[in-house]
């Protein structure tokens, strides 16, 4: 695996550990030989300072549309930053793949592409001969329960499956390493990943 796929993998198990510890208290000894290296006490203050960054995490509660509206009327591409600002005024990080998807259903977008470092859906991954070119939720649905979709893919299912309650039109999961995908995915006969449908 590659450096950034190693990260991607650590990132992905870690999920479940910060849903875990979200709103628990945490108590952390530090102190003896941990302090008297410079480097190590400087990662150990660091560390703490990101399980803190991280305790700021919010769930959407709602999706103010207009505003992407207004700016599709002009000549401006909308980039959203996956962060929210709470009832108390804080800033919240929000999980990227819920916040796209509920973008997506309150927009009643036609598509909703997902870009990831793999192909797509495979029956059995990572055989390519079990690439899954086009699904529908009710056959995506028995491969999770099946435990041929895992991990990291899950949130992205969720996701979809949000979006497509609250009117998403299909969804495509997408190699964005490929490049130029997005135009083979949106603008050929042949898509590039694994397209989702109701």
């Amino acid at each position: 695996m590659t450096d950034s796929q190693i990260t991607a993998q650590i990132l992905t198990e870690s999920l479940k550990y910060f849903l875990k510890y979200r709103d628990q208290t945490v108590v952390i000894k530090y102190g003896g030989n941990a302090m008297i290296d410079e480097k190590v006490k400087e990662s150990i203050l660091k560390d703490i300072l990101l399980l803190k960054d991280l305790g700021y995490v919010g769930e959407i509660t709602a999706i103010h549309p207009e505003i992407i509206e207004r700016i599709n009327q002009t000549d401006a591409v909308p980039v959203i930053a996956s962060a929210a600002i709470g009832l108390d005024g804080e800033i919240y990080n929000v999980n990227a793949d819920t916040a796209a998807s509920r973008i997506a259903g309150s927009l009643c977008a036609e598509q909703f592409i997902l870009l990831s470092d793999v192909r797509g859906l495979y029956g059995n991954f990572p055989d390519e001969g079990s690439f899954i070119d086009e699904i529908n939720l009710t056959n995506l649905e028995k491969l999770v329960k099946e435990k041929k979709i895992t991990d990291g893919m899950i949130p992205k299912i969720e996701a979809i499956k949000y979006a497509m309650q609250e009117g998403l039109g299909q969804a495509v999961l997408l190699d964005g390493r490929v490049p130029h995908a997005l135009l083979l995915e949106l603008f050929t006969d042949r898509g590039q990943g694994t397209l989702i449908n109701h």
